[in-house]
């Protein structure tokens, strides 16, 4: 009798339960008028990762709603950092995630989802910088 076992693969997360990005772009260190919301991401494995970023936000009537996943590939052993709204030359590399729809709010929250099997659900570790005029703040994402 042979017994064969399939490699199960399912989703994996990490979460940003609340940001703010109503900031300018990056100026002497700070944000000028505003919040700046960073979300830095690395891939701690040996592979190319496909990251599913989905943005959830308020709409004109206050309900939550979440947009479609937007894919972008994460190379092995890379890190990057990019704005959920506002696009800033300080981002580098991150500038290539993409960032919410045109128009919407400048607050929500945000879900990183990848694919794997269990050995893969520390395989992107990740944390959220926010940079104000009255304060920064920085937590580990879970």
């Amino acid at each position: 009798m042979c017994l064969t076992v399939a490699a199960v693969a399912w989703p994996h997360s990490l979460s940003v339960p609340a940001f703010r990005d109503d900031g300018d772009v990056i100026a002497n260190g700070s944000a000028d008028g505003g919040n700046a919301a960073f979300i830095a991401l690395k891939n701690t494995t040996g592979d190319a990762l496909t990251i599913y970023i989905v943005y959830i936000q308020p709409d004109n009537q206050g309900q939550t709603v979440p947009q479609a996943a937007v894919p972008f590939t994460l190379q092995p052993k890379q890190q990057i950092t990019w704005r959920p709204v506002q696009s800033d030359p300080i981002e580098g590399a991150g500038r290539a995630v993409p960032d919410t729809l045109a128009g919407s709010a400048p607050v929500g929250s945000i879900q990183i989802i990848w694919i794997g099997g269990p050995d893969m659900k520390d395989a992107v570790v990740g944390r959220y910088v926010e940079l104000s005029p009255r304060g920064d703040m920085a937590h580990v994402l879970r």
